[in-house]
């Protein structure tokens, strides 16, 4: 569960060092907000960055995050309401047929299948989570805690879907 969860913190990690490096680019005042970096690259048309040599599209880059978020919100929305007996692998397999899914090619979503397979069951995660943290965990209380993530999050989540909706761009490669 380690290597899946590593594979994942390094990949949110590079797309954050890409949205750094823009806002400390000679350009960077255009990427102090979401807005004004949706505004400046559509209207200098670098959403898409062909030239694997230059710094990924910001607007791409945030998209590929926006997509993990909707993931998180949904896969820890379904968590706060499981039960100690259900499967997360099944939790994590439906939020991301919900979600992540429609955006990855073939062998990408294989890899995932594969690697949510491993997932224990929701008393089982408790129990890792309790082993990494040195202290007991209430089943009632995570829960809760999911939930305030969960509720704090999709405000973010629909502000920057409206961003995208309103620049034409949720659909960049």
């Amino acid at each position: 569960m380690g290597k899946v969860f590593t594979f994942v913190a390094s990949d949110i990690h590079e797309k954050i060092t890409i949205l750094r490096k823009h806002q400390n680019s000679p350009v960077g005042a255009e990427y102090s907000t979401v807005k004004k970096m949706m505004e400046y690259e559509s209207a200098n048309n670098s959403t898409i960055v062909k030239d694997r040599h230059k710094l990924p599209s910001g607007c791409r880059t945030l998209l590929r995050l926006h997509r993990a978020l909707e993931f998180i919100i949904d896969f820890l929305g379904s968590l706060s309401h499981a039960q100690l007996t259900d499967h997360v692998s099944t939790i994590g397999h439906q939020s991301y047929g919900k979600t992540l899914h429609h955006h990855h090619p073939w062998i990408v979503r294989q890899g995932v299948g594969l690697a949510m397979y491993v997932l224990p069951t929701v008393e089982g995660l408790i129990k890792t989570m309790e082993h990494l943290n040195s202290q007991r965990l209430d089943h009632a209380g995570m829960q809760e805690q999911l939930r305030q993530v969960v509720q704090s999050a999709i405000p973010v989540y629909e502000l920057s879907q409206k961003l995208y909706e309103t620049h034409n761009i949720l659909d960049l490669p």
